[in-house]
């Protein structure tokens, strides 16, 4: 017996270990199935004991697996960027789930270090010029330096690419100027109207049911508000127009440089309740990477929003977003626009922020 227990060992001892993306895929699926599992079924009363020896057959399982994936038998996935269908999430729901354990593995960095991340944005713009009207883009790198503890203060840098028209010509007094870098100095997002985010944002909830209550109530508020449209919207148009507020703020919400990790899962917790959210399993993000993805759309004035968040395939770490909305022309017709993109590049730890050239005020980080 002892001689076979050596030869295993020996066998076991010279098999390669897993990748680092197999052990990855594999914690991030039993992380994932974790936050997700619904709760006992409460149910008739079990006999003495019954309830724990169910209990430890579902450790034994969770550890099998696990030391199975420490000694190269358990496959989840190939090296080559392809998702198993074993972890291929089956609906948005679990998606976004999976993406919430996500968020939760994010860099944890000393109290007196920065958070950097590394974005591409493109924005899209419209006004008149000479009488007529111009519609255009303009990319902008915004690289951001965010405190690990609250009390520090954040610095942001906008470097603007070429304003790009796509509808008209453009007027250039409206323009920022190709290669204008600007900065700003300060933590927050404006999220919703009349408040902002911190990375020490304590005011925001952690729980998923509270956190869409208050995102809900500044919704209506602002929406009851005469001045937020040019057209005061009919009383019976406010709910929707309620509901829809409180997607896009969410979604503003889990892509915002400032938030915690732990806010960003909550929100992606809150998000998978949305029924009109579809897995989308091949999508693009703003930087040409492929990913899977969720769509979720709402209604908006005068027509339908919607926003694309995609993952990558692996890690389910957020790539990028899209956010996209049915645009009235002064034609009287409707065409769907890309309101906005970003494409979220890097992220890293850092031990301080970069000088603040003198006199720079900035404008909005986000």
């Amino acid at each position: 017996m002892k001689n076979e227990l050596d030869m295993i060992k020996a066998c076991h001892d010279a098999l390669p270990g897993p990748s680092a993306k197999a052990s990855a895929r594999a914690w991030n699926r039993l992380a994932a199935e974790a936050e997700a599992a619904p709760p006992p079924f409460a149910g008739p009363i079990r006999p003495p004991g019954r309830g724990l020896r169910r209990l430890a057959f579902r450790a034994g399982v969770v550890v099998a697996l696990v030391s199975a994936v420490s000694v190269g038998m358990v496959v989840v996935g190939a090296d080559d960027g392809s998702t198993p269908l074993s972890i291929r999430p089956a609906n948005a729901a679990e998606l976004l789930q999976y993406a919430a354990a996500a968020s939760l593995k994010e860099p944890r960095p000393r109290p007196d270090q920065f958070i950097y991340q590394d974005r591409r944005a493109v924005q899209w713009h419209f006004g008149m010029s000479a009488g007529d009207e111009f519609e255009a883009t303009q990319e902008i790198r915004r690289e951001y330096w965010v405190p690990a503890e609250g009390s520090g203060e954040s610095v942001t840098r906008s470097t603007y690419g070429k304003d790009v028209a796509t509808r008209g010509k453009l007027s250039k007094n409206m323009m920022t100027p190709e290669g204008t870098v600007k900065y700003f100095r300060g933590d927050q997002c404006g999220w919703t109207s009349s408040s902002s985010l911190h990375r020490d944002a304590d005011a925001i909830p952690t729980d998923p049911a509270a956190l869409v209550a208050q995102v809900r109530q500044e919704a209506e508020k602002d929406v009851r508000d005469p001045s937020a449209y040019s057209d005061t919207p009919a009383e019976e148009e406010i709910p929707r127009l309620v509901d829809g507020q409180v997607i896009y703020r969410l979604i503003e919400l889990a892509q915002s440089p400032f938030a915690t990790p732990e806010i960003r899962a909550t929100v992606f917790r809150a998000l998978s309740t949305t029924q009109s959210a579809t897995v989308k399993p091949d999508l693009t993000d703003p930087a040409g990477r492929r990913g899977i993805g969720t769509e979720i759309t709402w209604a908006g004035v005068p027509g339908r929003h919607r926003a694309e968040l995609v993952f990558e395939p692996e890690t389910f770490r957020l790539l990028g977003w899209r956010s996209f909305e049915d645009f009235k022309r002064s034609d009287g017709s409707v065409e769907e626009i890309m309101v906005v993109s970003m494409a979220l590049m890097s992220t890293t730890i850092v031990d301080s922020t970069p000088e603040v050239p003198e006199g720079e005020d900035g404008t909005s980080p986000c």
